[in-house]
């Protein structure tokens, strides 16, 4: 594995290691997208600086897509990055996929 693509994983599983994100995450996945504002009310934060920061870190790693309507960002899943980070999780959680990796 080359270093930017261990780089890349890490950052990956650094957001998504983050409770708050994982919330943000859960949200858009039950509720379908939304606006930072929307968001920021729904979970009861205390910033809406805090949710657009988590935002652009899920944005960045590629789980979250955003797309303009109007005047309103929406925030929603990227379906086939979630797929494939959840699928990936999955591998290393058996230890005969995850032996595999290591041979």
């Amino acid at each position: 594995m080359n270093q930017k693509k261990l780089d890349k994983a890490t950052q990956l599983l650094r957001a998504i290691d983050n409770k708050t994100n994982r919330m943000i995450i859960h949200f858009l996945a039950v509720h379908g997208p939304m606006t930072n504002t929307e968001l920021w009310i729904k979970m009861r934060m205390d910033k809406l600086d805090e949710v657009t920061r988590r935002l652009i870190t899920l944005r960045e790693v590629g789980i979250v897509d955003s797309h303009q309507l109007g005047k309103n960002t929406y925030n929603s899943i990227n379906k086939v990055a979630f797929d494939r980070v959840a699928s990936a999780i999955e591998d290393f959680s058996n230890p005969q996929v995850y032996m595999s990796y290591a041979i």
